[in-house]
């Protein structure tokens, strides 16, 4: 796709995206998440194309090309001697990323400001609607390479928010957005981590459930995984019968699949669960007696 931003409906866009009413933008952003989901193809977001900024692999290619070597050099050296505070700041730009010899998130940190959103965003965010949010959200993060700020910005005020509607809508973009990620390639900074460790504890038990039931064993695994075991505790600190009852036998599963392979764990995982405080401890104290069976039988 070439740079759409000069055409008359871009344009349009754009202007309207600038905006003082609320009303204006708003309608600009939807209409602009439903342009960039449908233009999007696999493992390419359309979002810079349409607002005619650079896309972080267009930006990549000159700065990897033909320093491939030196590259995997410096990716020595960084393990062996740890990091060079003497670097300049073209050797760690373009150095930034590189270990697995492709972009990364990381790489691609530079090139993801997108402008006319962060400016909407900051004059209206807290007014736009949920549904405006979580539409713009899985625009912005339909896989796990994407690393919008704004994206981060737009959950983080879907969660504050509290709309069931637009929570759930959150945990099934990020869903869509993990089907192509292997868990535990987790890099702290990135709009995918930042989701999980900021905004998923402060979601409401329904959507937690809904993310949780999800989650797989590595999804949830604190070792090696993505982490995400941490979210039992808000999850039936404020869920109802029905939510408890299936976020117990997630947790059942999660624990008789980990012991199975690491029974050496079942005290660690034990005493992650009794360290936790207020509604969480009520809520994991109150668990039914087969998790206790569980961690006994693999001590």
């Amino acid at each position: 796709m070439g740079d759409a931003k000069g055409t008359p409906q871009m344009t349009e866009l754009l202007d309207a995206l600038a905006s003082t009413e609320v009303a204006v933008v708003q309608a600009a952003l939807d209409q602009l998440a439903n342009l960039t989901l449908a233009a999007s193809i696999a493992g390419s977001n359309a979002i810079t194309t349409l607002l005619g900024l650079p896309t972080p692999s267009q930006s990549g290619e000159d700065e990897d090309e033909g320093d491939d070597d030196e590259d995997d050099e410096d990716v020595d050296d960084d393990d062996e001697e740890g990091d060079d505070a003497g670097d300049d700041e073209d050797d760690d730009e373009a150095d930034e990323g590189d270990d697995d010899g492709g972009a990364t998130i990381q790489a691609d940190a530079s090139h993801d400001a997108l402008p006319p959103i962060d400016h909407a965003l900051d004059l209206h965010l807290a007014q736009l609607a949920p549904a405006t949010l979580a539409q713009l959200f899985r625009a912005l993060f339909q896989s796990c390479r994407d690393n919008f700020p704004a994206a981060a910005r737009i959950a983080a005020e879907i969660a504050r928010r509290g709309d069931d509607a637009a929570q759930l809508a959150l945990v099934d973009a990020f869903i869509t957005a993990n089907e192509h990620h292997a868990p535990g390639h987790r890099s702290e900074d990135a709009v995918h981590d930042v989701v999980i460790d900021e905004v998923f504890p402060t979601l409401r038990a329904p959507a937690l459930t809904w993310l949780l039931a999800w989650c797989t064993t590595s999804h949830l695994d604190d070792a090696s995984g993505d982490r995400m075991f941490a979210l039992f505790a808000p999850a039936l600190a404020g869920a109802n019968e029905a939510e408890r009852a299936t976020l117990v036998r997630r947790l059942e599963g999660f624990l008789r699949e980990i012991l199975e392979v690491q029974p050496e764990r079942a005290d660690a995982l034990r005493a992650s669960l009794d360290s936790l405080t207020g509604p969480a401890h009520a809520a994991v104290a109150a668990l039914p007696p087969t998790i206790t069976q569980i961690l006994d039988s693999r001590r």
